[in-house]
């Protein structure tokens, strides 16, 4: 009768030596890949840009014991800001903005006068610019359209200007109806139009100033 060799039935090899039994272990399961670190991104460090404000003389003395501009402030009613200390008045959808410009030349010119001080306005932080009558791409009016407290008929699209949203959202008392407020949640900071930038901070630090 011939004899059967058996095999052992687990991974365990049994080895014979010196009248010893050695029992070695083996594995099968492949070794692990060791994960690489993901390196950490640095904060950017960015230099501040320059850009001017015009006023009257009367925030300029203001604004030269503060050292830096303020936003538009809340005024009286729902359709005028009133003329903040060291700022300057605009719209109630304006509220919480800074404007400046890129050219001086421009910065003379204030509500339809002649500005009495210009000031070097500097921002150090990355700005998100998006022009005022830009059409909102279909994200954009999907979110601005969450807090449009009359969008059930009269919806925010695609394709509907940044300024219409605003003004849309802006006509129900408990929406978050200015710039400032819905700028970030599209991911922007400024608005631009033909006048200037509108940069939504609570202030701005001021550089030199000069009569024009």
């Amino acid at each position: 009768m011939a004899r059967k060799t058996l095999r052992p039935k687990s991974n365990i090899a049994v080895v014979g030596g010196g009248g010893l039994m050695d029992m070695m272990f083996t594995s099968r399961q492949p070794m692990k890949k060791k994960k690489k670190r993901k390196k950490k991104k640095l904060k950017e460090n960015v230099e501040p840009r320059i850009f001017y404000h015009g006023t009257s003389e009367v925030n300029a003395k203001e604004i030269d014991k503060m050292g830096f501009l303020k936003s538009v402030q809340p005024g009286d009613d729902r359709t005028r800001v009133r003329q903040s200390t060291g700022g300057a008045g605009g719209t109630m959808d304006e509220e919480g903005l800074i404007w400046v410009t890129k050219d001086p030349e421009q910065a003379k010119y204030v509500d339809g006068g002649t500005a009495d001080r210009i000031y070097e306005v500097l921002v150090d932080f990355p700005l998100k610019i998006m022009s005022r009558w830009q059409k909102l791409t279909k994200k954009q009016a999907e979110i601005l359209n969450k807090v449009n407290l009359r969008g059930h008929y009269d919806p925010i699209k695609e394709g509907t200007e940044l300024s219409i949203a605003v003004y849309k959202i802006f006509q129900h008392p408990d929406a978050p109806g200015t710039y400032a407020q819905l700028l970030p949640m599209i991911g922007k900071n400024a608005i631009e139009d033909e006048t200037g930038i509108a940069i939504a901070a609570e202030s701005l630090p001021v550089g030199k100033s000069w009569k024009p």
